[in-house]
């Protein structure tokens, strides 16, 4: 039998699992950078952005259930990601995009976008 707040459970793990993916996406669109190449800049958009997004991962449900369900969200989905990015050439493509030669046999290649 399923607790008494389980709808609202089950949908804060959909909200999250939303949340999770329009973050991914634009964190994509926002360009390649890994962690160790962020500015502080950078830095400090992503803790605010996260903040920002918590209310519409868990809505009005303050309780520790609600904020398990949402971690364990992330966490799942974030797992699911990698094993697929590790899996699929193409979805690793648009989610970790490619890198770019930069250097060639000692040669400075230059940008051939604009």
């Amino acid at each position: 039998m399923l607790p008494a707040n389980a709808h609202t459970l089950l949908e804060i793990a959909l909200r999250t699992g939303v949340i999770y993916l329009l973050v991914l996406i634009g964190i994509r669109i926002s360009g390649k950078r890994e962690v160790g190449q962020m500015t502080p800049f950078d830095l400090t958009l992503l803790l605010l952005l996260s903040n920002s997004v918590q209310n519409a991962m868990t809505g009005p449900d303050t309780s520790l259930a609600g904020g398990a369900v949402a971690a364990t969200t992330l966490l799942v989905l974030n797992y699911l990601v990698a094993e697929l990015s590790g899996g699929n050439r193409r979805f690793r493509k648009y989610i970790q995009g490619q890198p770019s030669l930069l250097v060639h046999d000692g040669v400075v290649i230059e940008s051939q976008h604009g």
